[in-house]
């Protein structure tokens, strides 16, 4: 303890935490929602209001759904924004790196590229990419 702060333990990224990356197979009464629907969602919200103003009550209504049917599917709040960071990643192109005849240079312009078109269309991921472990 420095300066009477405390200093908590880096979070542990839902990816590395030993539980099952499985999404669980329970469903709601309607039979409609899932860990997708519920990271899609997530992703609208947080595009159209922010991370500030994004709760899991929030999501909860904008899915028609208690908030409690939400933690079926995730633990947290910081797993679902983990996921849904993770969503927005896998929409970026990467390089094929098979191509031997590619100039490693016009690779790495081309994910940098992706990368800040991800971050424009998604504002609100550049706060949690220093938060969460990006895999």
């Amino acid at each position: 303890m420095a300066g009477g702060k405390q200093t908590s333990n880096p979070r542990t990224s839902v990816w590395l935490s030993g539980k099952s990356a499985a999404a669980p197979r329970r469903r709601d009464d309607q039979g409609n929602l899932d860990r997708e629907r519920i990271v899609a969602a997530t992703i609208r919200l947080l595009d159209a209001e922010g991370l500030e103003k994004f709760s899991m009550r929030r999501l909860a209504t904008e899915l028609g759904v208690t908030a409690m049917s939400v933690y079926w599917y995730v633990d947290n709040k910081d797993d679902l924004l983990e996921y849904a960071l993770d969503e927005i990643c896998s929409e970026m192109a990467l390089p094929d790196l098979s191509d031997e005849d590619a100039d490693w240079r016009d690779q790495l312009r081309g994910l940098a590229e992706a990368y800040r078109r991800t971050l424009a269309a998604h504002p609100w991921a550049s706060r949690l990419l220093g938060r969460f472990l990006n895999l």
